[in-house]
């Protein structure tokens, strides 16, 4: 018999937490693998110019298929302030390292 692992629910602070510094962290990875220097360059963009990536994480689309998370989704939902999280990562070419680097948003 296989050993089931509990999967973290998103009705835990630090769990939703995790969640956002994960999707940021795969979205910084894939812009350091991206090649926005050559279509900055193209267009004449300065390279101490920034790029800002924005996203929403809405957690109004959080469904469970189990009446008992289902109901506890739905009160963590009715304590939260805001149901949509902004997140967002700025970069801006280092001109030192010779690559896309996180600087802080403006």
């Amino acid at each position: 018999m296989e050993s089931q692992t509990p999967q973290p629910t998103l009705t835990d602070p630090q769990t939703l937490q995790q969640l956002q510094d994960e999707i940021q962290q795969e979205v910084r990875e894939s812009l350091k693998k991206a090649n926005f220097r050559k279509i900055l360059e193209k267009y004449g963009i300065s390279s101490q110019e920034i790029i800002k990536f924005q996203w929403t994480l809405d957690l109004t689309k959080l469904q469970s298929n189990q009446a008992n998370e289902a109901q506890h989704l739905q009160k963590f939902l009715g304590l939260l302030p805001n149901k949509r999280i902004h997140l967002s990562v700025c970069t801006c070419w280092s001109e030192d390292e010779g690559k896309l680097v996180d600087c802080p948003c403006r």
